[in-house]
């Protein structure tokens, strides 16, 4: 089995141009942009199984086509929400499939580089999960990095 080391991986190797289309979701009162390239299904969430003694953001798995997928709850507000199926990029190469689940997913909307500005910096550093913002449909948006939301600072670049 060959892999693709994830320096070399089309997504990891954050792309020094970010325009392109994002699906807008929200997160209570706060908007985020995922790549519409990486969304493969967005349907109201399902019941899942909770995880126990969860890592990371993973809370829960539910079965799609007989595939167990793992989700990472974004949601701020209870009940009903739905889930954002992404490809994300494996650490051992290639692509799979997690859930992100949010209160709302809305509109896809193109954004251009000039739209993109930096994320500020919480500390010493942006946080990791953070591509850009932008004002899109007069809110600000945060583009989010799927691979980075769904490992966190787990997933680590090889050399």
């Amino acid at each position: 089995m060959t892999t693709t080391p994830l320096a070399l991986h089309p997504h990891i190797a954050r792309p020094e141009n970010l325009a392109g289309s994002y699906l807008l979701v929200s997160l209570g009162r706060e908007w985020f942009g995922i790549a519409a390239s990486r969304v493969q299904e967005i349907f109201l969430a399902p019941e899942t199984a909770p995880v126990p003694h969860p890592a990371g953001g993973h809370r829960a798995t539910l079965t799609l086509k007989g595939q167990t997928v793992p989700v990472i709850d974004l949601r701020r507000k209870g009940g009903d929400g739905y889930v954002v199926l992404t490809k994300v990029a494996l650490s051992h190469g290639g692509w799979g499939v997690a859930g992100l689940m949010v209160d709302d997913a809305d509109t896809v909307a193109e954004v251009t580089e000039e739209e993109i500005k930096a994320p500020s910096r919480f500390g010493p550093e942006r946080p990791s999960h953070m591509l850009g913002v932008a004002k899109i449909n007069d809110r600000i948006t945060t583009l989010l990095d799927v691979d980075r939301v769904a490992f966190g600072d787990d997933l680590e670049e090889e050399e």
